[in-house]
């Protein structure tokens, strides 16, 4: 579902509509984003964000410049509070470059390194409430792999007459959200999940009923030191209390990208020692 800054360059050049890359090289001080964040700009668009504000504003201007010139690339640096009046305060690099034939090949590497360091996200079920999750996943650092038993629904999901193969399959350190129309179908994927002792997250939609008798099953099939994994209700540590698909969407988007950002964390201190 995401389409990262490298599958979009190419889409433009497959279209013959010239296109620029913005890249941050240098970051020096409170600024909006961090060095190496990218974004394009062709002549009436752009995608992605370094930013906002007059920065942005800035550089989208001098991208579309170097596009109706000759130039192939550009690199400045725009001190924020003094030039731009924004109240970051410091100072940032940027290069830009005209992007066209030729460069395919290096941005299609660029593309599977973007979709490789992904997380691998895995969701079952494509209901109401999983098409809103799909939607909120969209445009965040997820490689959705979605799916669900019943054709009628598959227009964007994935087919599958048996979701724990397809757990099975995943790699190590999956997050999976199980969110399917039926309770014994989500307790077998689930017990499939935390069978593997190696996902990062194991969402199930559900109430704090649901997940006492998934609990308690669990612990008879000897998956009681796992029980930790699971999240059910999903969103809960967003606090949210809303029922509706999106509202529930939104909380487990939250939730997710907190569960990401831990996982991060974990693998920087365990560098460090």
């Amino acid at each position: 579902m995401h389409a990262g800054w490298a599958d979009e360059a190419l889409k433009r050049i497959e279209a013959g509509e010239p296109t620029a890359l913005i890249t941050l090289t240098r970051v020096q001080g409170s600024a909006p984003r961090e060095a190496g964040v990218k974004m394009l700009v062709w002549l009436d668009g752009q995608s992605g964000t370094i930013g906002g504000g007059n920065l942005e504003f800035m550089l989208t201007r001098d991208a579309r410049a170097l596009l109706a010139g000759e130039a192939r690339a550009c690199e400045r640096e725009y001190p924020l509070g003094p030039i731009l009046g924004q109240c970051c305060g410091g100072r940032v690099t940027a290069r830009i470059e005209r992007l066209g034939p030729g460069d395919e090949a290096w941005l299609e590497r660029a593309a599977r390194a973007e979709a490789a360091a992904m997380a691998p996200l895995y969701l079952f079920g494509a209901g109401h409430v999983g098409q809103a999750v799909a939607r909120a996943l969209a445009p965040l650092p997820f490689r959705l792999r979605w799916f669900d038993t019943r054709a009628e629904f598959c227009a964007e999901a994935r087919l599958t007459n048996d979701p724990r193969e397809e757990a099975v399959r995943a790699p190590a350190g999956a997050f999976f959200l199980v969110l399917t129309h039926n309770h014994d179908l989500d307790y077998e994927i689930v017990r499939t999940v935390l069978a593997r002792r190696d996902a990062t997250y194991c969402g199930l939609i559900g109430s704090k009923s649901k997940r006492a008798r998934f609990a308690r099953q669990l612990r008879e099939d000897g998956l009681g030191q796992e029980l930790h994994k699971l999240t059910c209700p999903i969103g809960g540590a967003v606090g949210l209390k809303g029922k509706a698909p999106a509202v529930i969407a939104a909380a487990t988007a939250a939730e997710l990208l907190l569960a990401l950002e831990a996982r991060a964390q974990a693998r920087e201190f365990a560098h460090a020692e």
